[in-house]
């Protein structure tokens, strides 16, 4: 295995510019990563027959090191030869019965699990339980005791030769230390046993999610009810659930550092590039996780099946590193057995030299080692680190290893996020700012004015929330709350077909959609974009007020910050609002709109208005970071919301006092830049 880890270090990094040849890689490279180089005598999970190749002459050497690893290889080549990279999508969609807009049937799916299994991946199995048994009866301090035991045995025996009615004492010693030790070795094991069952109902508690369609109908479900067919989608900051095939993207790149070594995110997209299944684009890969974009795709391998679960049979699995607690424990185990075993001996010593006979000076020397050793030591750390975790989970208290019971209580700063830790992660609209008034969002329901007629069209069609089985809106937090207060989407999402879409990405801060028109005296494409305040306002050249058009100048900008500053000092979420009407001389039916080469206006838009969403604390929290602080440990909120909006989040639940100074606030003060400010 840490042969095969070293040849997967050596992939190269992948080209998105050119496809490599085979003949350029090393034969490392070949052997690890190319499905056709080495042979298998197996076939595809759907019972489709390999092709085979006859094994080069190098690699079926007498060398038992090159043999091995030609044998691992056969059998991962076993799990990596695909060829849904590369078959039409139509042939894709057909070998597992789905589609892309409607995915797969009810029945279908529970045929397809019943082939072939929840998504769920077989865990290896660790150390065999008789191996751990083993040593914690005979391992660390119990080491001691069974020496004891043997001497006492011994003396015994040799004072039955020697002596007519030799006495029973080191023989009751003698079994007494043994019982002892497979009573601590077995108690120290019952404690692990009990505290790994403990860590996996801790895992067990929050399961992972996924969205899917099924019938035509968006799903949030678990991962593990993945079937392969499934048509998924992957947003930044989730884990791909499965092998799947990508059939679009946009701007979607992926850390796959676990899998090939690339420490910068890989760009993903539906474009095939390599006869490779590990370097195409196409490919996204179970386990690896969403950095920037979203993408669609279908699931083609799950569970066992998938390629990262392959390989994690054949390379070096990650060990979970000693906690401080342990190595402490280690460290002083090293130094009682040192001291025992030293003043042990100049007790024999000492008790021989000084007349005693050297079977009682061996006996001597047992007790000296049996009263230093803290034989319970162990037992003991393993009940105490089990306790905490169980006073952790009933407290709600996700512990996914052991370590992290101990390294909890070293912890001096707690870094946290702000939507959904500090606060309930249900936003609400609170407020708009249309026709150049800010109105709170009850006194919004008479309004009949065309700037808020065109904004809540926006919230409803330039909006990745779908409505699931039971009726309700599912996606992100934010758009959700826009399609609860702006009413079902349903209808104008069916008149206003979407042809074009730009997703919100953190560097861009917006997100940008294109229509096709239906309504009568209304046809052609028009333009569609919310995102970040300052992000629109500068994209727009007009604005929308008391049913009028009017240029944006500096005056109305200055307003328009005001007043998106007002919202965001309450501890809001500002969404700002924009469209754009696309002239149909130039746009005409059927224009190919690229979302990656964007070939349509993105400046001079219609500013129409500002939505802020309210995201109310979560109760205990004011009270958890007063505990914290007690406790000496630093909290840190870190957010991608407003600077002003993270600010009045931190007064409100006791990060800092109402009355305390930001280093923008000094800067302000003093006329200075932040970077003039002194830190301390």
């Amino acid at each position: 295995p840490i042969k095969f880890r070293i040849l997967v270090e050596k992939w190269p990094l992948p080209s998105h510019k050119k496809k490599r040849q085979l003949d350029e890689r090393t034969d490392s490279y070949r052997v690890a990563v190319s499905p056709s180089f080495v042979p298998d005598d197996g076939r595809t999970f759907d019972g489709r027959p390999k092709s085979r190749r006859r094994r080069p002459a190098s690699t079926t050497k007498s060398n038992k090191s090159l043999a091995s690893i030609a044998e691992e290889v056969d059998m991962i080549k076993a799990q990596i030869d695909m060829d849904e990279h590369f078959i039409p999508l139509d042939e894709l969609y057909s070998r597992y019965a789905t589609h892309p807009s409607m995915g797969l049937t009810v029945p279908r799916v529970q045929e397809v699990q019943n082939m072939y299994g929840p998504n769920s991946r077989f865990t290896p199995t660790g150390t065999p339980e008789w191996v751990r048994l083993l040593k914690n009866i005979f391992g660390g301090f119990s080491v001691i005791l069974w020496a004891g035991c043997c001497l006492s045995l011994i003396t015994y025996s040799i004072q039955t030769d020697i002596m007519e009615s030799a006495p029973f004492e080191n023989l009751v010693l003698g079994i007494l230390l043994g019982i002892i030790a497979i009573v601590t070795g077995l108690y120290s094991f019952y404690q692990e046993m009990k505290a790994e069952v403990l860590i996996q109902r801790f895992r067990a508690v929050v399961p992972e999610f996924c969205s899917v369609i099924r019938e035509g109908r968006w799903q949030i479900i678990p991962t593990y009810d993945l079937a392969m067919g499934d048509v998924v989608e992957v947003k930044a900051g989730e884990r791909i659930p499965a092998d799947i095939r990508i059939i679009h993207a946009h701007n979607f790149k992926v850390d796959q550092s676990s899998m090939s070594g690339d420490l910068e995110p890989q760009t993903k997209s539906a474009e095939f590039t390599s006869n490779n299944p590990l370097e195409t684009l196409n490919i996204g890969f179970c386990d690896t996780y969403a950095t920037e974009g979203y993408c669609r795709g279908v699931v083609i391998r799950t569970g066992n099946m998938t390629i990262s679960a392959s390989l994690s049979h054949f390379t070096v699995s990650l060990q979970e590193s000693d906690i401080f607690l342990t190595d402490e424990v280690t460290w002083w185990m090293q130094f009682f057995m040192l001291v025992a075993t030293t003043v042990a001996t100049l007790m024999f010593i000492h008790a021989f030299i000084t007349g005693f006979h050297w079977l009682d000076s061996m006996i001597f020397l047992v007790g000296v080692l049996i009263a230093i050793i803290p034989e319970g030591l162990v037992a003991v750390v393993t009940i105490c680190l089990t306790l905490t975790a169980k006073r952790l989970y009933n407290k709600n208290c996700l512990v996914k290893t052991m370590s992290c019971v101990e390294k909890i209580g070293a912890a001096s700063v707690i870094l946290t996020d702000r939507t959904g830790i500090l606060t309930q992660n249900l936003p609400m609209v609170s407020h708009m700012w249309i026709d150049g008034r800010m109105v709170d969002a009850n006194e919004t329901e008479n309004q009949t004015g065309s700037a808020f007629g065109s904004l809540r069209r926006i919230a409803m069609l330039c909006n990745q929330a779908e409505t699931d089985e039971n009726g309700r809106f599912v996606g992100e937090s934010d758009e959700v709350a826009l399609l609860n207060y702006m009413g079902d989407p349903f209808e104008m999402r069916q008149r206003n077909r979407k042809v074009c879409e730009i997703p919100f990405n953190r560097n861009g801060k917006f997100h940008v959609s294109i229509h096709e028109s239906n309504k009568a005296g209304e046809s052609g494409y028009f333009l569609l974009m919310k995102g970040s305040p300052e992000e629109i306002i500068q994209r727009c050249s007009t604005i929308v007020q008391s049913g009028k058009e009017w240029q944006l100048d500096d005056k109305t900008r200055d307003s328009l910050t005001a007043a998106f500053i007002e919202m965001a000092s309450m501890g809001e979420k500002v969404i700002s609002f924009c469209d754009y009407k696309l002239p149909p001389q130039k746009f005409p039916p059927g224009y190919p709109f690229d979302a990656d080469e964007v070939n349509f206006p993105m400046s001079n838009l219609r500013f129409l208005g500002l939505v802020s969403l309210s995201d109310p604390l979560r109760p205990p929290v004011p009270d958890a970071i007063a505990r914290c602080r007690s406790a000496g440990v630093r909290v840190i909120m870190i957010t991608g919301d407003h600077p002003i909006a993270a600010q009045a989040t931190a007064r409100a639940c006791g990060l800092f006092a109402v009355d305390s100074w930001t280093i923008e606030d000094i800067a302000n003060s003093k006329n200075i830049s932040l970077e003039a400010v002194d830190p301390r």
